[in-house]
């Protein structure tokens, strides 16, 4: 459930139903069917069961959007977790867009696997970061979609010094054109995990589904080689667009008794070098620190 517990405690049951027969009506619906079937027995069928529920009035389609962002935001907060927890998140685009699929492309270079660039900063070069506990994101939806960095630190990291190595990789994309190589094995494991996503019925028919509510039916036709035709100078141009400090917003979670920006000593970096990796808690447990 999104939102917060107040509204869903003084949301009454009419204002429910009111929803329910507004949104769930045949004429707001996708019926998929895959697998070993002919077109007109599925006709048939669904005639059978489902012809005889009245079609509902026409939902208004949702053009609410969020105004434009003109300069970076920053948010901070205590917590009670061990660690400082930092995401960086840029708006985008919606889903099905060219930029959409370039910015998968972008965070898998940057995100997936150990071979990757923030991986490989945060987690092996710098000690800032445990292992698994880094995460790049191309979240699109119908509208607008956001595009985030997300790193769990290990103790005593700096979170200004993780704060600068995203920043560091994000502008080298947009600087430099990514190499053959690199574009190369991100098109790999975009094709092979849409695949493997693809492969049972089950998920062949939730890919159609989904992308139909988003009024992308070519989506999982085109998906494959529309990846392939990804150029390095759409990357770079990509990033130029996306990661600007005006489109920038940070949020940084402190573990108690942090505050602020501040040098660490080569002995707090010697201490914390064994925590390499150690996973941090998930983001919704909390704990009490003394």
């Amino acid at each position: 459930v999104l939102g917060w517990r107040e509204d869903v405690e003084k949301l009454a049951r009419d204002q429910m139903m009111a929803y329910y027969r507004k949104y769930y009506n045949p004429n707001n619906a996708s019926l998929v069917v895959v697998g070993d079937v002919s077109r007109e027995d599925v006709f048939r069928r669904a005639e059978k069961f489902f012809g005889s529920i009245p079609r509902g009035a026409d939902a208004e389609p949702a053009l609410a959007a969020e105004p434009p962002q003109d300069g970076e935001r920053t948010v901070e907060v205590k917590t009670l977790l061990p660690a400082d927890r930092m995401m960086v998140a840029f708006r985008t685009g919606p889903a099905g867009s060219d930029a959409d699929l370039t910015l998968d492309v972008i965070s898998t270079i940057l995100g997936e696997g150990r071979t990757s660039r923030l991986q490989k900063r945060l987690v092996e070069t710098e000690d800032l970061a445990g292992e698994g506990n880094v995460d790049v994101y191309n979240y699109s939806r119908k509208h607008e979609g956001v595009f985030y960095v997300q790193a769990e630190l290990v103790l005593d990291a700096p979170v200004e010094r993780a704060r600068e190595v995203v920043a560091e990789e994000l502008e080298a994309l947009a600087s430099h054109p990514v190499e053959e190589r690199e574009l190369r094995r991100a098109k790999n494991i975009l094709r092979a995990r849409f695949a493997f996503e693809v492969e049972s019925q089950y998920g062949f028919a939730s890919k159609i589904g989904y992308f139909e509510a988003l009024d992308l039916p070519d989506y999982v036709r085109d998906y494959m080689d529309r990846i392939e035709a990804i150029t390095p100078g759409q990357v770079q141009a990509q990033a130029r667009r996306t990661f600007t400090p005006r489109n920038r917003t940070v949020g940084i979670g402190r573990a108690p008794g942090k505050r602020g920006s501040g040098t660490e000593s080569p002995e707090k970096r010697l201490r914390r070098a064994p925590m390499r990796g150690q996973s941090a808690p998930s983001l919704g447990d909390v704990h009490q620190v003394v």
